[in-house]
């Protein structure tokens, strides 16, 4: 297995479970908003500024991802190039 696919099979599952979790969290929060309950307000704005965290180490992943697949296929092709 290259990196190559290595790194696309996690990316692939992360963004899966990323995906779920966003779900869980329309339901919880529909849920939450639909009730009076002062309890459920303190984890939605708690589980809202974790999925932000989660989307933004989402999107920084791939932008590394994609730089080192981008370094990786530069150096394939200039030792490619040099021989």
């Amino acid at each position: 297995m290259s990196i190559r696919n290595f790194f696309g099979f996690i990316g692939l599952w992360f963004k899966r479970i990323l995906n779920i979790f966003s779900m869980g969290m329309c339901v919880f929060f529909s849920i939450a908003f639909f009730s009076d309950s002062y309890e459920k307000t303190v984890p939605l704005v708690l589980l809202i500024i974790l999925f932000i965290l989660l989307s933004l180490f989402n999107a920084f992943y791939y932008f590394i991802r994609s730089e080192h697949l981008r370094i990786i296929s530069t150096d394939c092709f200039s030792a490619k190039n040099a021989r």
